[in-house]
């Protein structure tokens, strides 16, 4: 049995609540016996952020099998990162991710790599399409539209898991072994994109299982909680402008 490294990249949010949910979650870790540390970064560059907690991984001993994420605006649930790391240590996987919905409603996973697109400044940046229809089917089959963020669902795995090709980095949790058959930077802004497409982009040489528990989901904080009602608008917009087109 391994142990894990939570990490926490702190960009200025400073969220109060999501501060008392995340410590509450991480007791539950220590509880079970399975907490090898933590460690905080206070700097406004996520990618510079994510690589020091990296380094502080690979510099543990071999036990330290998981290096888990949490961005300061993310909630989780006082039973998600437990839950988390005990179906990662069965599932087999490379990244395991819990489900959070961005700000603008949509989920933080994708299925499949697309290619490449224009990003800012006219780079060219490895594309991912939205996991929209599975994580749709799965809200729709059980229900969950008026769901709240966070929750943590007592599931069957087989009804709940999803094989992703890329997924955000809050909430989500790298084996060890990806990470050392990886070079260094593992994260950066280099694609003028997020740190998080640079990350799974990188990492597909090495074709990693990458798992997203939809049973699990954190709170992401903005004016509001971002949840299902918010991506159930997002999709039902798509679906409009195509009927329209």
């Amino acid at each position: 049995m391994g142990s894990i490294l939570m990490g926490f990249a702190h960009g200025g949010h400073q969220q109060t609540v999501a501060a008392a949910s995340q410590r509450n979650a991480v007791l539950a870790l220590k509880d079970r016996g399975v907490l090898a540390g933590c460690v905080d970064l206070y700097t406004y560059r996520a990618d510079y952020n994510r690589n020091k907690i990296v380094e502080k991984l690979l510099a543990m001993p071999a036990d330290c099998t998981w290096l888990g994420m949490l961005d300061d605006d993310v909630i989780p649930h006082k039973d998600a990162l437990v839950k988390q790391w005990e179906r990662a240590e069965l599932s087999g996987a490379d990244v395991f991710c819990a489900l959070v919905f961005q700000g603008n409603g949509y989920p933080n996973v994708f299925n499949v790599h697309v290619g490449l697109a224009v990003a800012e400044y006219g780079r060219m940046t490895p594309s991912f399409e939205f996991a929209l229809n599975p994580v749709y089917g799965w809200l729709e089959e059980f229900s969950m539209w008026d769901k709240t963020p966070p929750w943590c669902m007592d599931q069957p795995s087989e009804t709940s898991l999803l094989q992703i090709a890329a997924a955000g980095t809050a909430g989500m949790f790298i084996h060890r072994r990806l990470l050392e058959r990886m070079t260094p930077p593992w994260f950066n802004f280099e694609y003028g994109s997020s740190e998080d497409v640079y990350f799974c982009d990188k990492a597909r040489v090495f074709n990693p299982r990458m798992l997203v528990d939809l049973s699990i989901c954190h709170g992401h904080l903005r004016e509001k909680c971002v949840g299902p009602r918010a991506f159930k608008q997002v999709v039902d917009k798509l679906n409009q402008e195509d009927e329209n087109s």
